[in-house]
């Protein structure tokens, strides 16, 4: 919207279609892809889809009248594409939130060798248990297989820790991490009979979090490469330097004026 001169009639004009397209496609993906329909997860993932179809929509406004649209869309100013990477940022963000709050999943557990459990479609198995000795410690290592429709997808190897010189015990996570879910598991404590307490985490799209926090920063810095904003601050410069001898002067008159008074 264009400052203090776009009409609210025009701003729905502009804005329904995109916003019902945006419903329209988000509902249709939750519906089918999520393990179950979140109201919470449409309404707020079309918001954020919304956005991103303004952005291209401003993308197209800025070379549609342009000659070589390819060309022209390389020619903007640093802080144009500043403003679409932190819109940008804001979108892949929210879609992280928003996507594993609601759709995380974790389990704890009693499992022993051989033992295994379901969770978000994976299959978490405990194949065995063994003695680490590392640089400074002593851990109890778990060897976890992961599969998805009975292929193996990684191995896990979380660890419980004991630090001999001062006695500690930590436990150590593993996790497989990818562009669309994290896997962690993690050891708790021994049960008896050879089994521990475990704990495993599904979470999807939580890297999206930090994708587009960094999206958002990296936008933050390429809008401070825009040279106009270095012209301003030169002709500021240029106009204090002018000014200042005029003003020592306005100074030292009524410096003597005062003194005279």
């Amino acid at each position: 919207s264009r400052w203090k001169t776009t009409t609210f009639d025009r701003l729905i004009k502009r804005q329904l279609i995109p916003l019902i397209v945006s419903l329209v496609i988000i509902g249709a993906i939750v519906f089918i892809a999520a393990p179950v329909f979140e109201p919470v997860v449409w309404l707020i993932g079309s918001l954020a889809f919304w956005i991103f179809v303004n952005l291209l929509m401003d993308i197209v406004e800025k070379v549609s009248n342009k000659t070589n649209k390819i060309l022209s869309l390389f020619k903007q100013s640093a802080s144009y594409y500043g403003m679409l990477m932190g819109h940008l940022g804001i979108v892949v963000a929210i879609f992280g939130v928003v996507v594993t709050v609601y759709f995380s999943e974790e389990k704890d557990v009693r499992m022993e060798p051989g033992g295994s459990l379901e969770l978000a479609g994976y299959e978490f198995r405990l194949n065995k248990m063994s003695k680490v000795q590392g640089p400074n410690y002593l851990a109890d290592q778990g060897e976890v297989e992961v599969m998805l429709d009975g292929v193996t997808v990684t191995t896990l190897y979380p660890e419980k820790r004991l630090y001999q010189a001062s006695g500690n015990v930590m436990t150590e996570a593993d996790m497989d991490a990818k562009i669309f879910r994290d896997l962690y598991v993690a050891l708790g404590e021994p049960v008896g009979s050879g089994a521990w307490a475990v704990r495993v985490h599904y979470k999807p799209f939580v890297r999206w979090i930090w994708f587009g926090g960094l999206l958002v920063a990296l936008g933050g810095l390429t809008t401070l490469l825009d040279k106009r904003y270095r012209i301003v601050k030169k002709r500021r410069d240029s106009a204090v330097q002018t000014s200042s001898p005029k003003t020592s002067a306005t100074n030292t008159s009524q410096a003597a004026i005062g003194a005279g008074s």
